[in-house]
């Protein structure tokens, strides 16, 4: 499993969250950057001036948590279309269209009505 934590982070949280909690995802996901931020900018020099470079493991630390989490807690999503994220993060619950193969396949082997998608053809 390939895990990959860039500084487009919100492109993430846009990805894998449905529509109906995407608004609520993204500002929760500023809100802790906001708090990282505010963190870094008024507690580091104060950590720094204290433990002076020994302050470093703190952040080795941290980031050591942030990887573990990211590993086991993220699912891969590379390659994948968003419907097929949406199976992925919510399972049989998932709003998707029914112009996707594996999800055709998917509600006739659990027997769950998928929304149906329209396909318009743009005409010169």
């Amino acid at each position: 499993m390939l895990v990959r934590w860039t500084g487009a982070m919100m492109l993430y949280v846009v990805e894998i969250l449905p529509y109906s909690m995407r608004a609520k995802g993204i500002s929760l996901f500023w809100l802790v950057t906001g708090v990282a931020g505010a963190f870094n900018t008024y507690v580091n020099p104060i950590g720094l001036k204290a433990f002076g470079w020994k302050f470093y493991f703190f952040y080795v630390a941290w980031i050591a948590v942030e990887f573990g989490v990211v590993y086991w807690q993220c699912p891969e999503t590379m390659g994948t279309s968003l419907e097929d994220v949406a199976l992925i993060i919510e399972g049989d619950k998932a709003t998707i269209s029914k112009a996707n193969p594996l999800a055709e396949a998917l509600a006739e082997k659990s027997g769950t009505v998928v929304g149906e998608a329209e396909h318009v053809e743009k005409r010169d």
